[in-house]
């Protein structure tokens, strides 16, 4: 499955949760939360296919199934604090302090025989991830590049900001002691500044500017020569800038295709958010149209496989073996008509040419010569074919005919052929002329 196109959009305050979760966990609430984020209003119990899950995480499938759980245990007994910067004060979902789990229950069950992961989340939590006003995007795929919590983390963050400020590219300065928080840093761990600066700004900072889409520096503030904040400055790789843009509630995908997608077409959500986050809606809604064609002829056997590669690849606009072999066979016998009367064209004018210079050559050659050209005509066609042939005197004629030309220096059909197509380089003549 192609990761790609693949991403999570997360309310700023998801983003801005205490770092107290491993790189993996960060990750893997992220996936979680990509596949259910559309059906968060309609359903309290979300499911995903476990090995998919495992594909998009990039985990290898030798892992077992005890190493899923303990994670997804984890996910369950994290702790987790909501709007660590008091960035969302102003808007819709006002800036009071709350805090929750990351997952309420996870099960893995098999289902129809797949195996499958059932997860919920508290309402609280469900009802404010659903009903945001302001977004980050973060790619799935790009999540997997980071080998460090704390570079995921900050990552996340400046996506956050560089959106949050319609891609100017800065963060407000950030209080040193939120930054530490947001960062999971206990109180305990690098007290010095330089050691925080080293381990947990600098070496994150690297690691981002290297592996993902962003390039981003850090400015420091500080009070009687003690930082005591800290301000990002954010900018798109050169080559790599499409990724950051403003998402608001208004640019939700269609509800009514997702749904579809998912409910008629057996697709998952991750897969029906990346269709629909990937291809124009009369792109899709025509190739469904094609795929509900096949599916009432008996032609699909797995309708979700199929759809997601008719989308892909544009199954409705290509033509079938029959209609291409049609083509082909229609355009041969075009270019053999062509080419026979373009052969025909030539005969003609190879014809009168040498009828020319026979004629030509009969005024300019002296009699002897004439009588000795057919003299030798006459022995070789009477030698050939006896004295007795009832067309001795045709094959004499047409024989005297060859001798004067060749005698003349008209050149053979083969030879008059190139002739005519190396004047045309464009056109390639074959065939015999007769």
């Amino acid at each position: 499955m192609e990761l790609s196109n693949k991403s999570i959009i997360k309310h700023s305050a998801a983003v801005q949760i205490s770092n107290t979760i491993n790189l993996l966990q960060r990750r893997a609430w992220n996936v979680l939360l990509a596949n259910a984020y559309y059906d968060l209003p309609n359903r309290e119990v979300f499911e995903v296919d476990y090995d998919e899950y495992m594909q998009v995480l990039g985990i290898a499938k030798r892992r077992n199934r005890r190493y899923v759980e303990e994670y997804l245990g984890g996910l369950i007994s994290t702790r987790i604090e909501w709007n660590v910067l008091g960035k969302v004060s102003k808007e819709n979902w006002d800036s009071e302090w709350g805090a929750t789990g990351l997952l309420a229950s996870a099960v893995i069950k098999r289902v129809n025989g797949r195996k499958k992961i059932h997860y919920t989340y508290s309402h609280e939590l469900r009802h404010r991830l659903f009903n945001p006003s302001l977004y980050a995007r973060i790619s799935l795929s790009m999540q997997n590049k980071f080998s460090s919590k704390h570079a995921l983390a900050l990552y996340e963050l400046c996506v956050d900001y560089f959106i949050a400020r319609k891609c100017q590219g800065q963060s407000p300065f950030i209080p040193l002691e939120a930054f530490r928080k947001v960062m999971g840093i206990n109180d305990h761990e690098y007290k010095e500044f330089k050691f925080l600066k080293q381990w947990i700004i600098k070496k994150p900072l690297s690691e981002i500017n290297i592996k993902s889409d962003l390039l981003v520096r850090v400015e420091y503030k500080k009070e009687k020569r003690k930082v005591v904040a800290l301000k990002f400055h954010i900018s798109p790789q050169k080559n790599n800038p499409a990724l950051l843009f403003d998402h608001s509630a208004a640019g939700i995908k269609n509800m009514e295709i997702y749904q579809r997608l998912k409910d008629y077409f057996h697709l998952t959500s991750i897969q029906a958010n990346e269709i629909l986050a990937s291809y124009k809606e009369e792109a899709i809604l025509e190739n469904l149209r094609y795929v509900e064609g096949k599916i009432r002829e008996g032609k699909v056997r797995t309708i979700g496989a199929y759809t997601m590669k008719a989308i892909q690849e544009n199954y409705c606009f290509q033509p079938n073996l029959f209609e291409l072999e049609q083509t082909e066979k229609q355009k041969a016998q075009q270019d053999e008509r062509q080419q026979k009367r373009e052969m025909e064209r030539l005969n003609q004018q190879y014809n009168e040419e040498r009828e020319k210079s026979f004629q030509k050559s009969l005024k300019e050659f002296p009699d002897d010569r004439i009588t000795a050209l057919k003299n030798e005509a006459a022995q070789e066609s009477e030698k050939m074919y006896g004295r007795d042939f009832k067309l001795l005197s045709t094959v004499s004629a047409r024989r005297f005919k060859d001798r004067v030309l060749e005698f003349a220096g008209f050149p053979k059909q083969e030879e008059w052929i190139k002739g005519k197509a190396s004047t045309d380089p464009f056109k390639e003549i074959t065939g015999t002329v007769q």
